[in-house]
Order: C-alpha cells, then sequence, then structure tokens
C-alpha cells in the first residue's frame, strides 16, 4: 500500500480549520496508527487563517514553517481536535 512510503520520514498532519479538515485528521491519522505508525503529529493554520494557503500568502513560507515546527502535536487518536 502507498501509506508504507511513509516509514522513514517525519511526518506532520497538515489539514485545514474546517470540518473537512477536522474529518481528515481523524481518518489520516487513524489509518497511520493501524497501519503501525506510532510517532507522527499534527498541526492546522493558526486562528484567523482558513487553510494553509491563505496563511501562506499573509505570512511566508519561512513564517509558516517555524509555526508547523513550534505548534505541531503528538496524534493518539484522542487529541486529534484542539
Amino acid at each position: 500500500p502507498q501509506v508504507e512510503i511513509l516509514k522513514g520520514f517525519k511526518i506532520v498532519i497538515c489539514v485545514d480549520n474546517d470540518n473537512p479538515g477536522k474529518d481528515a485528521l481523524g481518518k489520516i491519522g487513524d489509518k497511520l496508527l493501524s497501519k503501525g505508525f506510532k510517532d507522527f503529529t499534527f498541526v492546522r493554520p493558526a486562528k484567523g487563517f482558513k487553510d494553509w494557503n491563505a496563511m501562506l500568502q499573509k505570512v511566508g513560507p519561512k513564517v509558516l514553517k517555524q509555526y508547523i515546527l513550534d505548534n505541531e502535536k503528538p496524534y493518539d487518536g484522542l487529541t486529534s481536535c484542539y
């Protein structure tokens, strides 16, 4: 399966601040857990931004990258919503 390609990489799930993003986080995160992935994180755009593209356009790539590094949280199936 395609998910096996991710083994050996740092996985950060980045979804939008809307209901489809919330649903996608649970589906993606739970799929990774079911395939044996244990150490991966998730992050959503900063408050006030609907999606990553809007945030990227406003703050630029360097600030966006630092935001992700500073705000990613471990995914365990229970903390998928924040």
